[in-house]
């Protein structure tokens, strides 16, 4: 059987190095119940795993990857992250009860008090080696953007996150997650990564209070921690729900990040550094119009819900 649960901190830290033997046989093979755990488990850790990792790190075919997402543990893609294939009665219920007291509380998005809020996610950045001038050179890029003609291996696809804080007015703060950590993600999001935004908050209105900001990021496990909350609540920030299973409900994964790989899309970066600094001078480039677009796109989205009684919003 398969065990990768002694991994992930390894994953976590980007190292995808797997001491198994490559698998071999018919896809049928391999479409099993340990796979199909181990795929789980691999997407219940990282929603926005692709395809292309997913088979490097379980050293299987792209068949055998299809066939066990849609047909055994039955996920798709929406705005980019794993999530069921089906939502159940009560999901969409959920969904569309958020939508109806955010659409109230903020008058359809037309209100003043939009500008408070903080919305935020995380998004990684991906190194592979690809061979030049008879050797191999690294270059980064975003996960989408990896040639399908590059040979990855698990030895040497890295992996370096952002979390990116944003409001109606533009970002607010952006943070490298410490690859050396020696800590849990959310002990690191909590201790390390907050206290950074909140800071910036403080700059942008020194006079105010933190009751007027509302906070905003999705339901993944390293945002909805003890910890986390915790400390949102000795700050005196407020926090605005997220429901289950809903990227099609994020300004993030439906507004800023698909708008920005698509402006830095084709181009290859040297190192990280060069890759973060192209994501910053392309969010520090977006007109207030665009920025006014994603809060308004972020808006309809919820009537469309509510509209579909819940289901995946694919494009509005």
């Amino acid at each position: 059987s398969i065990f990768l649960s002694p991994r992930y901190k390894q994953f976590q830290r980007g190292v995808f190095d797997l001491e198994d033997e490559p698998r071999s046989g018919r896809p049928s093979d391999v479409v099993n119940k340990d796979m199909a755990n181990a795929l789980e488990e691999l997407i219940k850790n990282d929603r926005r795993i692709t395809y292309r990792q997913i088979e490097v790190l379980l050293k299987i075919g792209s068949q055998s990857v299809h066939t066990i997402l849609h047909d055994h543990i039955f996920y798709r893609k929406v705005c980019g992250l794993w999530v069921p294939q089906e939502l159940t009665d009560e999901q969409k219920a959920r969904r569309v009860k958020w939508c109806k007291s955010m659409l109230e509380k903020f008058e359809n998005g037309s209100s003043n008090d939009v500008y408070s809020i903080v919305t935020g996610d995380e998004l990684s950045l991906y190194s592979y080696d690809v061979p030049m001038r008879g050797q191999h050179q690294k270059v980064w890029s975003f996960e989408e953007d990896i040639p399908t003609t590059v040979k990855l291996q698990a030895r040497t696809l890295k992996n370096n996150t952002i979390i990116v804080f944003f409001g109606k007015r533009g970002i607010i703060e952006r943070v490298v997650m410490d690859e050396k950590k020696n800590k849990s993600k959310d002990t690191w999001y909590a201790e390390s990564c907050l206290p950074q935004v909140v800071n910036s908050l403080k700059n942008l209105r020194p006079k105010s209070g933190f009751d007027f900001w509302q906070f905003h990021h999705n339901n993944g496990p390293m945002f909805l921690s003890e910890k986390v909350e915790q400390y949102l609540k000795s700050t005196g920030l407020s926090l605005l729900e997220h429901p289950p299973n809903s990227p099609d409900l994020s300004p993030c994964d439906c507004g800023l990040f698909p708008y920005i790989n698509r402006t830095l899309k084709g181009h290859q970066f040297e190192d990280d550094e060069e890759l973060i600094n192209a994501w910053d001078q392309a969010c520090a480039e977006i007109s207030m119009d665009k920025w006014n677009e994603i809060f308004d796109n972020w808006f309809q989205r919820m009537a469309k819900c509510i509209e579909m009684e819940g289901e995946y919003i694919e494009k509005i």
